[in-house]
């Protein structure tokens, strides 16, 4: 029971070479993969198809690995099971032929589907398909998520998984691969999907992939819906489980309310133990990401702890509402069978190796990977009373919350304490750039920031905040010395913000950034899409710069 986020209409383009936020021609805010694509594919206004402006030559040249591979022995398997499912090599231009069928068609379903509609995938191809196109990143994005967890010390030296809407086993597959690198104790996974096909693929890949690895238990997929599951289902779980399991499944309920997902969500970590963790992953595009952060909020509401990436700095929540933030991470190697799809006519609608999700992480103790709070005595000032500071010169700490979305001439980053009730954006123009930014750079998703000297701008269209960093704005990372507790999110606000002392200033800082806002890169710009997009960036740097003044 799979959310499936395909790369036509989710891509994340660039302006002059940055990668950013984007909308598909519908005016939906998307991101996901295929950023290769170029930008000058245009409809054809008779036919509705896409034609390309530019040399196809150059449009379809070979893939170049850049990121991670996806396990040679998975893809080998994988293979294998198209072979036995469908009699034929996988090599076989027939067989090709109807998997660039299915995976055009799941596409095209996905972006014709109204919020609430999910894909749904029922035989055959359907399932070839998601296996070929899908499979490798997922896994992959996966796999890292958990590697960069330090799954040797935070997860416990037993653990019981269970991942639900597990597909053809994606999540335990790369649990799996995680753990014969770990060498630890016993691994027992269970799973909960709702298609016989599905079931099908994930019992023959997780089983062969664990050949050999008595350590390592796979238990009968229980065939069920999440949303309806029978007492008879719930009852072959175990009691206690370390470690619970959503990706791409909690997008698929969109016509089930915020605070009835999170009571599904709820319904199964009654067995999570209090060192487990809940991990849940969507897929990047605005809405999805989104209805994350407020599942999230209500999770907190129902006694689960924030573990990552969000960290509430202040002690205090914020409001979710207009939140839109991502991991990003390099592409993968595209897989022999996706570069056999791929072939030479619209080879880009084949590749899928972009790497971007909405993710969130819980547990029952109050435990935050960031383990930085702001002192309480402090000049700092909360991203929620930037209103009460426009144009002053202030303090601010808080987590890099994106990759740079800028253009080439503009750094932008999305930031956050916790506190935020409207999206705010640290800002930096590549001529202020200086040696004393470097950690603004450096620093990873979610690492938290302290920064002296930024001008407060603010945005009224697009209802955001504008930080601007100057040449004398200090950047440094914070000592965060090791993981703890939470603060409790229930106690009084104490925290004390000294803003009066802050007086109005514009030394070092440019006219051009004042009015400048990321916001305007990300929706005033439309890609063209394979099935029905148009249009290229509609507002250049020189008609910003023309229109703040310069």
């Amino acid at each position: 029971m799979k959310q499936k986020r395909p790369s036509d209409k989710s891509e994340v383009k660039s302006i002059q070479g940055k990668k950013s936020y984007n909308k598909d021609s519908s005016g939906k805010n998307i991101s996901g993969s295929d950023s290769r694509r170029k930008q000058d594919t245009k409809i054809n206004k008779k036919s509705g198809k896409p034609r390309n402006t530019q040399n196809r030559s150059h449009k379809n040249k070979p893939y170049e690995p850049v990121g991670p591979k996806f396990p040679s022995v998975l893809e080998d398997l994988i293979s294998q099971f198209i072979t036995e499912k469908t009699g034929k090599p996988y090599q076989d231009q027939i067989f090709l032929d109807r998997l660039r069928q299915a995976i055009v068609a799941q596409k095209a379903a996905y972006w014709r589907e109204k919020p609430g509609k999910s894909v749904k995938y029922g035989r055959g191809y359907d399932i070839l398909a998601y296996l070929a196109y899908q499979v490798p990143v997922y896994f992959t994005q996966f796999r890292s998520l958990l590697q960069n967890l330090k799954p040797e010390s935070i997860l416990p030296h037993d653990v019981v998984a269970l991942d639900i809407g597990t597909g053809p086993g994606v999540v335990p597959l790369a649990i799996i691969d995680i753990w014969k690198d770990l060498k630890k104790g016993y691994l027992d996974i269970y799973a909960i999907e709702r298609s016989v096909e599905h079931i099908e693929a994930y019992n023959y890949l997780t089983r062969e992939y664990t050949k050999d690895k008595p350590d390592i238990r796979i238990h009968d997929v229980i065939h069920d819906d999440l949303t309806k599951i029978s007492d008879a289902s719930l009852a072959q779980l175990p009691e206690h489980v370390n470690l619970i399991t959503f990706q791409n499944v909690l997008a698929e309920l969109e016509h089930l309310s915020i605070p009835t997902r999170a009571a599904i969500v709820c319904s199964f970590t009654k067995r999570l133990t209090d060192d487990g963790l809940l991990i849940i992953v969507e897929p990047a595009e605005m809405r999805h990401a989104t209805s994350l952060r407020l599942l999230q909020n209500e999770l907190i509401k129902n006694g689960l702890n924030i573990y990552s990436p969000c960290a509430y700095l202040w002690g205090s929540g914020c409001d979710p509402s207009s939140c839109w933030t991502f991991k990003e991470e390099p592409p993968i190697q595209a897989t022999s069978l996706m570069t056999l799809l791929a072939g030479e006519e619209e080879a880009y609608r084949f590749i899928n190796t972009d790497r971007k999700y909405a993710y969130a992480i819980l547990t029952k103790k109050q435990i935050n990977a960031c383990a930085y709070r702001i002192p309480r005595k402090t000049r700092m000032v909360r991203l929620s009373h930037m209103e009460k500071n426009e144009g002053r010169s202030i303090s601010v700490a808080g987590l890099r919350m994106s990759e740079d979305i800028g253009t080439k001439g503009m750094h932008i980053f999305k930031f956050c304490d916790g506190t935020c009730r409207e999206p705010a954006y640290l800002v930096l123009s590549a001529r202020n750039r200086r040696p004393g930014h470097g950690a603004l750079f450096s620093a990873k998703y979610g690492d938290p920031l302290t920064i002296t000297g930024v001008q407060v701008r603010r945005h009224k269209q697009h209802k955001a905040w504008n930080l601007v960093i100057n040449q004398d704005s200090r950047i440094e990372r914070p000592d965060t010395g090791g993981m703890i507790p939470r603060a409790n999110t229930s106690e009084p606000d104490t925290y004390t913000d000294h803003e009066d002392h802050f007086s109005p200033s514009n030394s070092h800082t440019n006219n051009s950034d004042d009015n400048f806002h990321p916001v305007e890169i990300i929706t005033n710009r439309t890609v063209s899409s394979v099935d029905r997009g148009v249009g290229k960036e509609t507002k250049s740097k020189r008609s910003r710069n023309k229109k703040s003044g310069q």
